[in-house]
C-alpha cells in the first residue's frame, strides 16, 4: 500500500512527493524469556519494524526442543510485556518465536 502526497513547492514547475510504504510487520525477536515457575515463562517480544502501521496483535509460538509441531497463544498488543505463556513441563527444552500482525497482516 503507498499513500502519496504532492504539494506544490515555492516555485512553478516545482513538487514534492512523498510516499510510504505500509505492510505487515517483519520478524519479531524474543528478548527475554524467563520463567518464575515450572509451567510459565514471561516472554518480552522486540519487533524491530512494524510496517509503518501500529502493531495490533502478537502471536507467541512454542514447541520442544526438536519437536515439528508448534503451539500458539495470541496476545493483543494492548497488554503490557512481558506476556505469561503457559503449559510447559518442567526439565523440558523448548524453542520459541515471536511474529506480529497490524492491518495488513
Amino acid at each position: 500500500v503507498a499513500s502519496n502526497t504532492i504539494k506544490a513547492g515555492a516555485r512553478s514547475g516545482q513538487a514534492t512527493v512523498e510516499i510510504r510504504i505500509e505492510g505487515p510487520p517483519q520478524k519479531c525477536n524474543v528478548l527475554f524469556a524467563n520463567s518464575y515457575d515450572a509451567s510459565e515463562v514471561n516472554i518480552t517480544v522486540n519487533c524491530p519494524e512494524d510496517g509503518n502501521s501500529s502493531i495490533t496483535d502478537y502471536r507467541i509460538e512454542y514447541r520442544i526442543a526438536g519437536v515439528t509441531k508448534w503451539k500458539s497463544t495470541d496476545f493483543s498488543a494492548s497488554i503490557p510485556q512481558p506476556f505469561v505463556v503457559g503449559g510447559f513441563a518442567p526439565f523440558t527444552a523448548y524453542s520459541l518465536r515471536a511474529t506480529a500482525a497490524n492491518k495488513y497482516g
